[in-house]
């Protein structure tokens, strides 16, 4: 992330993530505002902690926004990916230790 002069953001700022069905426009469907703490541009957040999402939400496209201390959501929308995950567990012969 950068600030406006193109210089790496360094700071903690409040971050409200959206997830859409639509790319544009559009109400969101799912909403949550967490104080991230950004360095040289990067920053890592786990969504859901404070409002649980729903699996149902990815039966379909969804399309998260990011708005930055307030500062209007940022363009374009990000299209989310999910992959289905096997409903079986590897045996345990395929399992290796941790080390």
């Amino acid at each position: 992330m950068a600030d406006g002069g193109g210089g790496l953001v360094n700071a903690t700022l409040p971050i409200t993530f959206s997830l859409y069905d639509m790319s544009t426009a559009g109400a969101a469907l799912w909403t949550e505002s967490q104080n991230t703490e950004i360095i040289e541009g990067s920053f890592s957040v786990e969504l859901g902690g404070i409002n649980p999402l729903s699996f149902e939400l990815f039966n379909s496209s969804v399309f998260l926004g990011m708005n930055v201390n307030g500062d209007g959501e940022m363009s374009p929308r990000q299209l989310c990916v999910t992959k289905k995950s096997s409903s079986k567990p590897y045996p345990s012969s395929h399992r290796k230790p941790f080390v």
